[in-house]
């Protein structure tokens, strides 16, 4: 509640305001839990009491929540929920009413006295001195206007006057009002007048806001009970009953109690579980098969008196190999210890991890009439990693020849053979996935001018393309009912077996007759039908309705030629905009206009093509060869090459900035798109042809790349690659054999080529340990290309880093000091080696560096961790990746993702990935000692598995 008192006084406002802050006492509940005891044994039943009264100490029937948990799970993280008092109560109300005067909304006078003493305004005196008009009433006129405003009235002021002007009062009403314009020349009341009213109502303001022997301990579980709705009695109370586990620590019982009428109240209750003789199990989390590893016990002897007892140790899964002293592994057995009252010591023993599996460990302590035994099992993770080979190949030949090819995969002898497998891919093209991206096209829900344009141009060039190259209706469905089965594509997942080809018509007829409505008036396009038209647009039209005529599709010429008319008035628009003007100029090659305009431009682009990116050199030279000027095309398509960002190890090249770009003509897709364009119509045997395809190929989105436009510019130029290439017309014979054993033979033709038996699982008894021969024949004309995929788990020491389309690499450092000449000793981090040793308490940092040939998406990281260390992070959540410059030195550039800190690994989810190198670092604490496998990094495609990467094996030892 707010009390404020508002006065005026001496043309001021005065105000105080005081806060009664009312607290809902009768909304709070007394909640109360007594246990039978303080301390309890392992697996004795405890009996917890709940009272809860209301604010005078009646009873209250209500419902309580009731949870009993290990208390240490709040060293790492606190409560989610809040108080429960404040959540429901722990708002104040605000004071909404605000309070203003209009007496600091006028200017203040200067007031002077006169000869007699008496006060005015300066020009008041200089008036009266010339004419001798009353002062006084002057004066009394000018204050009445101060009084009542500066907006008052004339008649206001004479009424003021008039009032004065009463024999009674005159006199006292004068004397009353001098005294009133005295006080404003107080030197502190005039500087409180000029005072701001935010300025006087900020500084005004007021109110602020003991256990049977030989029992072996084994349930460490860290929740006891979870009771949602205990309902209290009449007496406002209720009796729980609760069977501890084994663990030796604290409870802490968390009570949360509610009525009908939302009172409401909580409070936290804390009891101990322990034993007078106690032996607690200190161990890894997990174990690696053939690490040897320290298994702490520490024993407690919390009675008066020094006791004398002797520790065992029992494995199941694991090996005791003898003891841990002085920082060495021993042989030797530990026998009978004493340990004086109120101490604890420490017992190390060596164990070993030989097989992979289930283990458990049971540690016991017993003598002076007292015991305790506990249990635990662990995963012991096996040594190895899966390990997945790719090895490609490509025959093509003119028929004249029989080509041969021969690849090797070798397949280590130390693997789990059952876990083995061998696939192989044939396909007669590279390029024949386009279709996969015509169902995104067709289904596309939205039609601006691009999106329209895009929707049904692929289409048709491919309808086009397929019946230059004699491929039947009946078999181009058949293949896209066999590449768009479910697939978990996370772009597109619910991808429809559409007759695509059947609905081409169709889908024409609506896109040609939206593009009409959506042409302006000028003859060009915008984006949409409002607005203005767009170069860019317009020109992207002419081009798509220029090609949809060569494809004998019937288009309006007088749409056409309005629209090459609003283009050629406005070349001179761009003509210091390369980019712009190659795309306008490659748009109406088309037409073959050859007005003086495109002339013009023409051979101004010629004068500048050294400057010109290669995705406006091939726009460029795609223009010159449609207008016939081959000498042109041919220099440009050479110069092309300039450009080219080639990886050879992954057998790929593309143009262009690979990311987003604010220059459309630095997108990697569409340059490397209309490279691959002009490339097959000016250069077709060119040796960058077939990488930028790959390139092209890898860069997809599921069935498509990242929008409409890119996604029908790549069909578009993979178009024309199948055209020039001609691989959907093959006339083949083919023979694959896996160490001399036939697996497929067959025959490819333009009837087959979408439908033919194109995947070999190779059966396990065809491969051996060491080097496997893959080897193809091919017997007539055309492409085969073939990928070959091996999967096993290798089981060898020592793990070398692989990886296909990805690779990534793993580098551990030890924190340490340094001395420096200038800032003397400071923190390094100096790189460890395989087999190097660091100290338990050490922090070490794994940094992952993983490089992309390409884009991809939905990767996940997998970084295996020593079993003897532990993250320091606690929590699982956002993190990030840095990209490194061409020298591996760290930028600013910052890739988003998700990591989880688990027991035997740390992952991270990577949602996108661009082509280059990323860095991930986090830090481990070194902590049990012994002798450690860290299993290689894995990375992969969580939708595409072939695409993975394992880092190297990595072996650290850690000393006590």
């Amino acid at each position: 509640i707010f009390f404020e008192a508002i006065s005026v006084d001496k043309l001021q406002l005065k105000q105080n305001v005081q806060e009664l802050i009312i607290p809902p006492n009768d909304k709070f509940l007394n909640v109360k839990i007594t246990s039978d005891k303080k301390v309890y044994e392992p697996q004795e039943q405890g009996i917890f009491n709940i009272k809860v009264t209301d604010k005078d100490g009646k009873p209250v029937q209500g419902e309580v929540s009731l949870g009993l948990v290990d208390a240490s799970i709040y060293y790492i993280q606190n409560e989610y929920a809040p108080d429960i008092k404040k959540f429901f109560y722990g708002d104040k109300k605000r004071k909404d009413i605000k309070t203003s005067t209009n007496f600091y909304q006028h200017s203040y006078i200067n007031l002077v006295r006169d000869d007699h003493g008496r006060l005015m305004t300066y020009s008041e005196l200089e008036q009266q001195r010339k004419n001798g008009l009353n002062p006084t009433e002057k004066a009394i006129s000018k204050i009445s206007g101060m009084m009542f405003g500066s907006g008052a009235s004339v008649s206001q002021g004479e009424a003021y006057r008039e009032t004065l002007s009463t024999p009674s009062s005159l006199k006292m009403e004068r004397r009353q009002t001098l005294s009133m314009a005295d006080s404003m020349l107080d030197s502190s009341n005039y500087m409180e007048l000029k005072e701001s009213p935010k300025k006087m109502s900020k500084s005004k303001s007021a109110g602020s806001k003991e256990q049977s022997g030989g029992q072996v301990r084994s349930d460490f579980r860290s929740t006891v009970l979870w009771q949602p709705s205990v309902i209290t009695d009449a007496t406002g109370q209720a009796t729980i009953k609760v069977k501890f586990p084994d663990s030796l620590t604290t409870w802490r019982m968390t009570a949360r109690a509610m009525t009908k009428n939302t009172s409401v109240g909580s409070v936290t209750h804390e009891v101990k579980s322990n034993k007078n003789l106690m032996i607690r199990l200190q161990s890894p989390r997990f174990f690696t098969e053939r690490d040897l590893v320290v298994v702490s016990g520490i024993i407690d002897n919390l009675s008066d008196k020094e006791i004398t007892v002797s520790p065992m140790i029992k494995a199941k899964g694991l090996t005791v190999t003898g003891l841990y002293k002085d920082g060495k592994f021993v042989k030797g057995e530990v026998g009978q210890i004493t340990i004086p009252a109120k101490s604890q010591k420490r017992i190390d023993w060596a164990v070993s991890a030989e097989e992979k599996g289930l283990a458990n460990i049971t540690m016991s302590v017993n003598g002076s009439g007292l015991s305790d035994a506990m249990q635990k099992s662990f995963a012991v993770i096996p040594h190895g990693i899966e390990k997945f080979i790719a090895k490609s190949t490509v025959l093509k030949s003119d028929g004249t020849a029989t080509q041969m090819s021969e690849t090797i995969i070798d397949i280590p002898a130390e693997r789990i053979k059952s876990a083995t497998s061998l696939k192989i891919n044939l396909s007669p093209s590279i390029a024949a996935n386009l279709l996969d991206a015509l169902p995104y096209l067709a289904d596309y829900p939205y039609g601006c001018v691009e999106q329209t344009m895009s929707r049904f141009l692929p289409a048709v060039i491919v309808g086009k393309t397929m019946r230059e190259n004699g491929i039947s209706k009946t078999d181009v469905n058949t293949y896209i009912n066999n590449v768009l089965e479910a697939r978990n594509d996370p772009i597109h997942p619910n991808l429809k077996n559409n007759e695509t080809l059947s609905a081409l018509n169709d889908m024409t007829e609506k896109g040609l007759k939206r593009l009409y409505d959506l042409q302006h008036s000028d003859g060009g396009w915008g984006w949409w039908k409002t607005g203005r038209s767009d170069n860019f647009m317009t020109a992207y039209v002419i081009w798509g309705l220029s090609l949809s005529r060569e494809a004998n599709v019937d288009i309006r010429s007088d749409v056409l030629n309005n629209a090459v008319g609003y283009l050629q008035s406005h070349l001179v628009e761009e003509e210091d905009n390369p980019d712009m003007l190659a795309w306008m100029l490659h748009a109406m090659a088309g037409e073959k206009a050859g007005t003086y305009f495109e002339t013009k431009h023409r051979d101004k682009l010629w004068k500048i093509r050294d400057q010109l990116n290669p995705y406006t050199m091939a726009l460029f030279a795609l223009s010159e060869h449609k207008r016939g000027s081959f000498e042109r095309s041919k220099i440009l398509g050479e110069n092309i090459i300039n450009g080219v960002l080639e990886d050879k190890e992954n057998a790929t090249a593309h143009w262009g900035k690979s990311g987003i770009n604010y220059r459309w003509s630095n997108g990697g897709v569409e340059a490397t798109a209309f490279i691959i364009k002009a490339l097959s119509q000016i250069n077709p045997n060119s040796e960058y042809l077939d990488p930028a395809v790959k390139w092209l190929s890898l860069n997809r989105r599921g069935g498509r790349w990242k929008n409409t436009r890119d996604t029908a510019i790549a069909v578009l130029g993979l178009a024309d690659y199948l055209k020039a290439t001609k691989e959907l017309a093959p006339n083949y014979v083919y023979r694959v054999e896996v160490n001399g054993n036939l697996v497929r033979n067959g025959k490819v033709n333009a009837s087959n080529v979408f439908s033919f038996d194109r995947i070999i699982d190779v059966p396990t008894e065809l491969l051996k340990d060491g080097k496997n021969s893959i080897k193809v024949v091919v017997s007539g004309a055309g492409s085969l290309y073939l990928s070959a995929h091996a999967k096993y788990f290798t089981l060898k020491e020592d793990i070398s880093k692989a990886g296909n389309e990805i690779f990534v690499e793993r580098k551990y450092y030890v924190k340490s000091v340094k001395e420096t000449l200038m800032k003397g000793l400071t923190n390094d981090w100096k790189e460890l080696k395989d087999g190097d040793t660091v100290k338990s308490g050490d922090r070490v940092r794994v940094d992952i560096i993983m490089e992309a040939k390409n884009h991809y998406e939905y990767l996940i990281t997998e970084d295996f961790k020593p079993a003897g260390m532990e993250a320091v992070e606690l929590k699982s959540g956002a993190g990030y990746a840095t990209t490194l410059d061409f020298d591996g030195n760290k930028t600013s550039v910052r890739t988003p993702l998700y990591q989880e800190f688990r027991d035997k690994k740390v992952a991270f989810f990577i949602s996108k990935l661009k082509q280059g190198k990323h860095i991930i670092s986090y830090e481990l604490r070194a902590e049990v000692p012994g002798e450690f496998h860290a299993m290689p990094n894995q990375a992969h495609a969580m939708y595409v598995p072939e695409i993975r990467a394992n880092s190297d094996e990595m072996r650290l030892n850690v000393v006590d």
